[in-house]
């Protein structure tokens, strides 16, 4: 019963302190979402179209977009309403049909269209779309152009001769065979926009938290609490066993939230949820080890806060939580594996992307094992001593 207390008494001290639920609850899914909208994979091209008194030739534009796959279409009243669109980054660019469109066209002028697109990497690629569709209805008008003036008929009915010559047209069989297949590529493929970023914050987070609260265990000695807990019918046993497990249930509870939080709010795909939790518990327990440690061996709360913060930003830089370990070089990659964040997020990968289950990673779980119980074992001996010899 004791330990419980002690453990219980963790997590409150936890949710009390104000200054956490920023840095423990926020903050990282605030991180998942930005860096998911800026890097993340997965996200449709789309593009905002001004759909006002353009006529039937501007509304068989946007319809032929609307055709093309993979491409989403935004119709909006004016030009103004449109670019604010791609300035706010809710479309990549935006196509400008001009009042009179179909009138122009009809009167055998030429139309200009506008196009304005974000500065990133997916303008251009929505641009070459674009122009495609506008080309391909260039080509019908002109050939509609001709048979009207060869055959004396309406222009509509010209429109809709050269449509079904051009539809009869044999095209050109386009069959893609992967040669050399770039293995980055097929290794990301599939990925949702927020899925890579979940797996490598949540390693971050929970055992940059960890380290962070050891913190706590300083104060606790500090202000007298362990001292007068072992007054108490509490051996220094249960008061280890309890602190181990309140840092344990700290991590836990932070790891369980942005898992729960990143699907709920994101759609993020965890894969199979069985060797998602054992992952998350195994990692938990390795950061509520590393949060003993330190806090048996290091004697100021500003020690704990500054090297816990060093370390863990340290670890997750070399262990894949900032970039994946795929883009590594192979020495460093082979230096990651120091860390218990590259172990966590290969045993990620297998899951998420692979579509592994818990046998596929245990290789990884013993590995985490290992190593929580290296850190327990340490911590649990160094925190002893801290108690038993204050000197």
């Amino acid at each position: 019963m004791a330990i419980l207390t002690i453990a219980a008494n963790a997590v409150r001290r936890l949710a009390r302190d104000r200054s956490n639920w920023f840095f423990v609850f926020v903050f990282p899914l605030a991180l998942i979402l930005l860096i998911g909208a800026a890097f993340g994979g997965g996200q449709p091209l789309r593009v905002a179209v001004v759909a006002d008194d353009v006529g039937d030739l501007g509304d068989d534009l946007i319809v032929a977009l609307e055709d093309v796959e993979d491409l989403r279409v935004d119709r909006y009243d004016s030009a103004s309403a449109a670019i604010d669109a791609v300035s706010r980054g809710q479309a990549n660019g935006a196509l400008l049909i001009p009042d009179g469109y179909t009138v122009g066209l009809r009167s055998g002028q030429v139309a200009e269209l506008g196009f304005v697109m974000r500065p990133d990497s997916l303008g251009p690629v929505v641009r070459s779309v674009v122009d495609s569709v506008i080309q391909d209805q260039a080509i019908v008008l002109a050939a509609a152009d001709l048979v009207a003036s060869l055959a004396d008929t309406p222009l509509d009915d010209a429109i809709a001769t050269a449509r079904s010559v051009l539809a009869a047209v044999p095209g050109v069989s386009v069959e893609t065979v992967e040669v050399g297949t770039d293995e980055l590529a097929v290794e990301f493929a599939g990925l949702g926009q927020f899925d890579l970023g979940a797996s490598q914050q949540l390693v971050l987070f929970v055992f940059l938290t960890s380290l962070s609260g050891a913190a706590t265990l300083i104060q606790n000695r500090e202000l007298g609490v362990t001292r007068r807990t072992l007054s108490a019918p509490v051996s220094s046993r249960q008061l280890l066993v309890g602190e181990g497990l309140g840092r344990f249930l700290v991590a836990l509870t932070q790891g369980v939230y942005i898992v729960i939080g990143t699907r709920l709010l994101f759609g993020v795909n965890w894969g199979n949820w069985g060797a998602t939790a054992a992952i998350l518990v195994v990692f938990c327990m390795v950061s509520a080890g590393a949060a003993m440690l330190a806090g048996a061996t290091l004697r100021t709360q500003s020690q704990a806060s500054g090297i816990g913060v060093g370390v863990g930003l340290g670890f997750a830089a070399l262990g894949g939580s900032m970039l994946p370990l795929e883009l590594m070089p192979t020495g460093i990659r082979a230096l990651s594996r120091v860390t218990p964040h590259a172990w966590a997020l290969e045993g990620y990968a297998d899951v998420v992307r692979r579509g592994g289950g818990i046998i596929d990673v245990l290789p990884q779980l013993g590995v985490l094992a290992a190593m929580a119980a290296s850190l327990f074992v340490l911590g649990g001996w160094a925190l002893h001593r801290t108690i038993t010899h204050p000197g």
